[in-house]
């Protein structure tokens, strides 16, 4: 749009966005904490979450999500995801039923939580 000759990009309502679109951000990114806490307390699974892909973990790589139990690290995450035949840096969201049973199974013979 143009004002007084010059080219403005944007509206007026551009700061107001901002705003609740960082408000939305930063309620997902909490959701995902207390996940992420819940998993390590005991009182939610990472089973759980494959089956039943909750909004706020929607976005986030398979990889990750695979080293939030307590005992998993960065070689035995991708031990398992190489075995169930998925890819780190796939979303939660993004995967189909196959990669989930697969998932969950290896983390079953696992015994993790």
């Amino acid at each position: 749009r143009v004002r007084e000759g010059r080219l403005v990009s944007g509206t007026a309502d551009a700061p107001k966005q901002y705003m609740v679109a960082l408000a939305g951000a930063n309620r997902i990114r909490s959701a995902r904490a207390q996940l992420k806490r819940d998993i390590r307390a005991g009182t939610a699974t990472l089973r759980d979450v494959l089956e039943n892909t909750p909004d706020c973990a929607a976005t986030e790589t398979v990889g990750e999500a695979m080293m939030w139990p307590r005992r998993v690290g960065p070689k035995r995450a991708a031990k398992l995801l190489r075995y169930a035949g998925v890819s780190g840096t796939r979303k939660l969201g993004g995967l189909t039923d196959r990669e989930r049973r697969s998932l969950v199974e290896q983390i079953r013979l696992a015994g993790i939580r």
